[in-house]
């Protein structure tokens, strides 16, 4: 009798820990959810159809939100085929991200359009758009682009589009984003897991994170 508890306490264990875990996956991410949300805007959508392919907009709180496209093509309609073309769009998303980081981001040119898209976003707040300085933004901007390397890793895929040609083929555009406020969560994972901050132990072979689906036009399941 005392065998089958010792045995049942830990079955029932890890049951309530994966039935705690796949409650937490299915939850919307806020952060998440809200890039999502802003990726749809006019202003957002017309700056991605640019051929630089990227999008930033600094908040009148000085948190901001970057966004980038790529395109990959595929010649045949096969699941390794796609997923290179998938990669391929993945890798220009974030190199469109790094240029705009490392080159735009402080130019006359980008710090003139950022400072004028603050300060409108401030007077349709109602707040002193006048209040909204270049300098500031310059402060900013190159905070931005000192960390250009370590803010690529923060990317999240928001959007996979797939759309198959009639000759044949295809091509998959894939749009990512991040902002300030999932890089901050990001920075303190990392620094937990560099503390080796406790957390449930995990059994060998268990998968912690859920497997996302590969559909025509889909959004990201990630729970980051």
């Amino acid at each position: 009798m005392k065998k089958t508890r010792r045995i049942f306490l830990p079955v029932f264990v890890l049951c309530i820990l994966l039935i705690v875990f796949l409650t937490a996956s299915a939850q919307e991410d806020p952060i998440k959810t809200e890039l999502e949300k802003a990726l749809q805007s006019k202003d957002v959508q017309q700056e991605l159809a640019e051929p630089d392919g990227a999008s930033f907009t600094l908040l009148p709180d000085n948190s901001w939100r970057l966004f980038g496209i790529g395109t990959g093509s595929y010649d045949f309609n096969d699941s390794d085929d796609i997923n290179d073309a998938t990669q391929e769009a993945m890798l220009k998303a974030k190199a469109h991200l790094s240029k705009f980081m490392k080159e735009r981001i402080t130019s006359d040119e980008g710090l003139n359009i950022l400072t004028q898209k603050k300060r409108t976003l401030v007077k349709n707040s109602g707040g002193d758009e006048k209040s909204v300085k270049k300098d500031d933004t310059k402060t900013i901007a190159y905070q931005i682009k000192t960390s250009a390397d370590e803010i690529l890793k923060g990317v999240i895929v928001l959007e996979t589009t797939k759309t198959p040609s009639t000759a044949g083929g295809g091509t998959v555009v894939v749009k990512v984003g991040l902002s300030s406020k999932s890089l901050g969560l990001a920075g303190r994972v990392k620094r937990d897991l560099q503390n080796e901050t406790p957390y449930p132990t995990i059994k060998a072979g268990q998968k912690m994170s859920p497997q996302e689906d590969t559909v025509e036009r889909k959004r990201s399941k990630s729970d980051f």
